[in-house]
């Protein structure tokens, strides 16, 4: 496994075409929405990327653009996509899924043991959405109104409503971003 950069990250992923990212079983905002808007961020850049979870997705998060994103055949895209997972700390978390393994693992948890090429991960951030952000703007894609919701929803999500200690001033501007797009927050709030 070899630790890497956002730069190297934003790199990998323009050097392939097409995606599949994993989220932990018994999703949470946090990994849903940093799949969304990863998924999202790749499609507006002209990628393929589909999102696989393992279990449904909780209806608290039905405030996420997720139309026509989830597979619910793992299989029906392993062939021909590239593998990344986002907010898995480790391959017990990954619950039934077939695969396992990642060419790109993306997470913000300190002690990572998913079996991957490549790594992300800032252990400083309270939320893979926030890792995600950084990548957007690393990757050159504008936020938009549907990328807002779902990054807002998994910063929120993570952050404990930005009532956590490791809560930022970098997390604020972040929210303070996606709040510009007009998303309601208001009823993300209500809703997580």
């Amino acid at each position: 496994m070899e630790l890497i950069s956002i730069k190297q990250a934003a790199a990998f992923l323009k050097g392939c075409d097409g995606y599949l990212i994993y989220t932990h079983a018994s999703p949470d905002g946090d990994t849903i929405g940093s799949a969304v808007a990863l998924a999202l961020i790749l499609r507006k850049m002209g990628k393929k990327a589909n999102i696989f979870s393992v279990d449904g997705i909780p209806s608290k998060l039905s405030f996420m653009p997720i139309s026509d994103l989830f597979l619910e055949n793992e299989s029906e895209a392993l062939d021909g996509f590239t593998p990344v997972s986002v907010d898995v700390a480790g391959p017990i978390v990954l619950g039934k899924a077939k695969n396992k393994s990642f060419a790109l693992s993306i997470d913000h948890h300190k002690v990572n043991t998913v079996d991957c090429e490549k790594l992300l991960v800032m252990s400083d951030r309270i939320a893979c959405g926030e890792i995600i952000f950084l990548l957007m703007d690393e990757l050159g894609v504008a936020i938009d109104h549907d990328i807002a919701s779902a990054l807002y929803g998994a910063i929120s999500s993570d952050s404990g409503g930005f009532r956590y200690d490791a809560t930022k001033p970098e997390t604020h501007i972040m929210a303070a971003r996606c709040l510009e797009t007009g998303i309601d927050f208001a009823e993300i709030n209500r809703m997580l």
